[in-house]
Parts: C-alpha cells; sequence; structure tokens
C-alpha cells in the first residue's frame, strides 16, 4: 500500500509513465556488487560509482538506461539513480508508529490560529490517514462514529488528494455542548459538532489549496438525524401538546426542509447511498425523485396525466426503468391513490414487475 508520506514529501516528478521519485536501489547493498563504467550522457564521462559497485549486471543496467528509467545528475559527480513509480510503491506497516505527541495539536492550531484550543488531544491526521492507506482501498467507505474535531475526515482529504483517489467518509457526531469556559465557546463553538463541522471545511480548503492538481471531491454533505414525525410535520402545529394524535391531512404540501429529510430517510431505508443524489424526473409537469431503479412521490398535485406519462416512459425508454414506485400516503387524495394503483397493476401492462408501495 502507498506511503502516504513519502509520496507527498518525495514523489515531486512525473514523466509519461506517472509521478515518480529517484532510489538509489541501483547500488548493491552490503556486500560487492557488478563493476563497470556508466558513461554520463552530457560530459561522455564515466560517472561516480556507488561504494558497493550496482545491483544489476551490466545488461540488464543498459537495458534500464535505454527505456529512459535511469535518472542521471548534472554531471558524472552524481551517483545515478532509478525511477521509483508511486503506484509501484510499497511500505510496510509497522507495528510500532513513533509520531510527537504535539503534532495532532499543532495540525488543529493552523486550522484555528486564532479561536485558541478548540479541542483537547485531538489525533494526529498523519497517523489516521497511514492507517487508512493501507487498511482501505481507493472508493472504500470510512465510518468514523465519534467525529470529534473531524481529524479522520481531514485525513481522508489528505489521502484522496495525495493519490487522487476516491475514498469517501462518513463521521458522527452529536451536538455535546462544549465546556463554558472553553476557548471553543468563546470562539462561538456552541457544541463539538460545530468545531467538526469547521473543521472538515477549513481541511478541505486548506488541503485543496496545497494540492492544486488534485482533481478528487473536496466537498462533503451534512446530514442531520431528526425524529421522523416531530421533524416533518411539527411546524405545521400550532401546539405541540397534540403532536401524539397528530394526523396528516390528505393534499399537505412539505417544505423544502421536510421533503429533504423524508427523501433522505426513504433512501437510506432502500438502501441507497448517503451521499447518491436523487434526480428530478419531470412527468408532464409533476416532478418525481428517482434514485436508481426506485421513483419517490413526494410532491402534491399528481394527476391521472401525470400517472399515464410515467407509464408511457417507462414502456417506451429504455433509459428510465424505475422498478419500484413510492407514494407517500398523506400527500394524495384516496382517488388519486387509487387510480396510481389500479394504472400500475392493469393487466395490459407490459413492465408487470412495477411494484406500488405506499407509505405513511
Amino acid at each position: 500500500m502507498v506511503g502516504l508520506e513519502d509520496l507527498d514529501d518525495r514523489y515531486k516528478y512525473i514523466d509519461f509513465d506517472g509521478v515518480y521519485t529517484g532510489s538509489q536501489s541501483v547500488h548493491n547493498p552490503g556486500k560487492e556488487g557488478y563493476r563497470y563504467d556508466i558513461i554520463h550522457p552530457v560530459t561522455m564521462l564515466p560517472c561516480k560509482e556507488p561504494l558497493m559497485g550496482y545491483r544489476f549486471p551490466e545488461a540488464t543496467m543498459n537495458t534500464l538506461i535505454e527505456k529512459g528509467q535511469i535518472i542521471f545528475g548534472d554531471d558524472e559527480d552524481k551517483l545515478v539513480e532509478i525511477k521509483v513509480y508511486a503506484r509501484d510503491y510499497k511500505q510496510k506497516l509497522s507495528s510500532l508508529f513513533s509520531l510527537d505527541g504535539r503534532t495532532g495539536a499543532n495540525e488543529l492550531r493552523e486550522l484555528f490560529p486564532d479561536e485558541g484550543k478548540v479541542f483537547t488531544n485531538p489525533k494526529t491526521i498523519q497517523l489516521i490517514a497511514d492507517l487508512v492507506s493501507f487498511g482501505t482501498q481507493d472508493g472504500d467507505l470510512i465510518l468514523d462514529f465519534f467525529g470529534g474535531s473531524g481529524s479522520t475526515a481531514h485525513s481522508i482529504f489528505y489521502v484522496n488528494a495525495v493519490t487522487n483517489g476516491d475514498r469517501k467518509c462518513i463521521s458522527v457526531q452529536i451536538d455535546e455542548p462544549t465546556n463554558e469556559k472553553s476557548d471553543a465557546r468563546k470562539a462561538g463553538f456552541e457544541t463539538i459538532y460545530d468545531v467538526t463541522r469547521e473543521r472538515i471545511t477549513r481541511a478541505s480548503q486548506k488541503i485543496q489549496a496545497s494540492h492544486p492538481d488534485a482533481t478528487c471531491d473536496f466537498g462533503f454533505k451534512e446530514f442531520k438525524a431528526i425524529p421522523a414525525n416531530e421533524g416533518l410535520f411539527a411546524h405545521y402545529l400550532d401546539d405541540a401538546d397534540v403532536m401524539e394524535d397528530f394526523v396528516p391531512f390528505d393534499g399537505m404540501a412539505l417544505d423544502d426542509e421536510a421533503l429533504n429529510a423524508l427523501l433522505t430517510t426513504w433512501k437510506v431505508y432502500d438502501g441507497l447511498p448517503l451521499h447518491q443524489d436523487l434526480a428530478s424526473i419531470d412527468l408532464g409537469g409533476y416532478t418525481a425523485h428517482l434514485g436508481e431503479h426506485i421513483l419517490y412521490f413526494v410532491n402534491k398535485g399528481l394527476e391521472l396525466v401525470h400517472i399515464t406519462e410515467m407509464l408511457r416512459r417507462i414502456d417506451e425508454d429504455d433509459g428510465f426503468a424505475p422498478r419500484k414506485l413510492v407514494v407517500f400516503h398523506h400527500v394524495f387524495g384516496d382517488k388519486i391513490l387509487r387510480e396510481f394503483s389500479e394504472a400500475v397493476n392493469a393487466p395490459n401492462r407490459k413492465h408487470l414487475e412495477l411494484t406500488f408501495e405506499q407509505r405513511f
């Protein structure tokens, strides 16, 4: 697995075969190796020979030179090196990490230079980045149930920037209040979560600025866990005390916040990735939301003409192939729901595998 610290500090050269660094591994270690002259391509004089000779026989060295894999100095006084490409470099995972205990705090202080000590004993991104690089592969999802200061998310940004990778991270942090006398509270961070979010934002900007050639995603999305009924419907009530007896009424329209909460909840329930955006689908003037093979109906205003348009597209458009329709019962009247079910389950339909589900 790639050693990130070496990649970031040493691999600073590039040719048509990729990013590389120079290595003296052509020199024979510990015992007498091969002895021969390597002629410098500019001065045409023999290059300085390693103390123990060369690791490879002369024929192999000539092949490496012909392939452009040997690095020469400005003149013959510098020992030749071999190109080592980042894609081929491997580093052993040590059972012991020797790190300065102040590193994590110093890294956080660089991000919060004017706010003081906003978090106690943050982990260093160097440690987490190395563990992530050894323990995961590109495209993996890392789950951090204790977001804290945001070190893990910071580390994932760093790993992706160095390797131009696509690892993803979910950081979870409750709204734990900061200490009233802490630097964090004095800086305006009411909860640990406020620190987490701000650290992720600043880390993203800092790493993106220091790795301008990286094409990986430096953004993030924010999700909040809320009680379903309270989060969706509380603002429709004048009296919160009647919440337990509240039943949403037909024709109710959700605002954008409630709509997003509902779709996010259903998306996760249906096994769709949390980070995946739902596509807005226009069905002749009505907007539904598509995630892979599931089409969600949560907006009011659905009519039979829209249902007919959806079925027409499913039958005629090979690129539009939902297999499951999920309808939010409370925004539709009984008549349209009955028409919807009958249209989907009509015996003359081509796509008989289409399922229809109402949710409350």
